[in-house]
């Protein structure tokens, strides 16, 4: 889109109908071992009796063990979470200096941003890095996360 010499261009893009399996999510939960738990899991989880939740179990209080089921520690349909997102994916903004202004040349200057929102319902970094070819559907770690970059030019 141009006016008076500004112009704009922006992609939009976005993916709907497939799910992601969390693995970070999965991992950073697990109740095993030397793990660092989050307080999430154990204020909303069924633990030591306090009532009924959504979440899976991390304590057995009859047998004093940890989540008898494996729970945690094993691949579960607990971690599968909806991928849909809509990403401002490219935003550019530029301006073409008047001819008057420079003679024979032209100059045009600009800003640019990368990935500048996402929106999504899924917990993990980027539902976009959802795996590669031979891991499709599955973000575990190890898989940066496009970062929003702004740079300008001239």
């Amino acid at each position: 889109m141009n006016f008076k010499g500004f112009d704009l261009s922006f992609l939009f893009t976005g993916a709907t109908g497939f799910e992601i399996f969390n693995g970070t999510r999965a991992y950073s939960e697990n109740v095993y071992g030397d793990y660092n738990t989050t307080a999430d899991i154990f204020g909303a989880s069924f633990f030591l009796g306090n009532g009924l939740t959504g979440q899976p179990r991390v304590f057995d209080e009859a047998n004093n063990v940890r989540d008898p089921n494996g729970n945690y520690s094993t691949p579960s349909s607990y971690f599968i979470e909806d991928g849909a997102y809509f990403k401002l994916k490219n935003l550019q903004l530029g301006y073409t200096l008047p001819q008057n202004l420079l003679g024979k040349v032209s100059g045009r200057v600009y800003v640019t941003g990368q990935n500048i929102f996402t929106i999504t319902g899924y917990s993990g970094r980027d539902p976009e890095l959802a795996g590669d070819l031979l891991s499709r559907g599955i973000d575990y770690f190890g898989r940066y996360p496009h970062i929003p970059l702004v740079f300008a030019g001239g």
